[in-house]
């Protein structure tokens, strides 16, 4: 495991940027939840984590994460060539997300975005659990999405996924990214998130 944040223990309070927790950071209006629980106002608040995770995984990575929204929209996690804070032009990927019809996607970018959308409806309120995989190498990989322990399938992906600057995507968000179903700006989730985790081999 690379990373593991709970977000059920202790007390989390990240609404000033700069302010940390077990190598976190955030801004916006993060709060402790008392059902458990990030809430993510949808609006400015976001998780940082530390930078190149999914770089230095080779490619071979799951994201797993809880999660709970009353809405049809946002991203779960994204990666991105710059900070959010830059607001320039760039390289972005939203790897895990929920769509305008309120159902989740895995996503990978190899010169086009190649999308796994699940048949589980999620914009209902309660928890769900999803799980995204990437396995294989740079140039082939299969991409898998489970919700709440059923696969929604998977998809196999050719082509190089660092082509078009998206290897240098160090930055690492929990809650927004960018280049959502193709809209301009940062798109943020609103919702609950809690117990994510990211498995992955770091080089020596």
């Amino acid at each position: 495991m690379i990373v593991n944040y709970d977000f059920t223990q202790g007390y989390w309070n990240l609404n000033l940027e700069g302010n940390t927790n077990n190598n976190a950071w955030g801004v916006g209006g993060i709060v402790y939840a008392f059902d458990g629980g990030l809430f993510f106002n949808g609006s400015n608040s976001y998780v940082g984590i530390p930078n190149s995770l999914i770089v230095n995984s080779n490619y071979n990575f799951t994201i797993s994460m809880k999660f709970r929204t009353w809405q049809k929209s946002g991203v779960l996690f994204g990666y991105q060539q710059y900070s959010i804070e830059h607001n320039g032009s760039g390289s972005y990927v939203p790897l895990l997300y929920v769509n305008s019809s309120g159902y989740p996607v895995a996503a990978v970018y190899n010169g086009n975005e190649q999308t796994l959308t699940g048949t589980t409806y999620v914009g209902d309120n309660t928890w769900h659990t999803a799980q995204m995989t990437v396995s294989g190498s740079i140039n082939s990989s299969m991409v898998t999405l489970t919700i709440d322990g059923v696969s929604m399938g998977a998809i196999s992906v050719t082509g190089d996924l660092t082509q078009s600057g998206y290897g240098y995507t160090h930055y690492n968000q929990i809650g927004v990214g960018n280049n959502w179903e193709n809209l301009s700006g940062y798109q943020y989730f609103n919702g609950y998130i809690q117990n994510f985790q990211l498995y992955g081999t770091l080089p020596d």
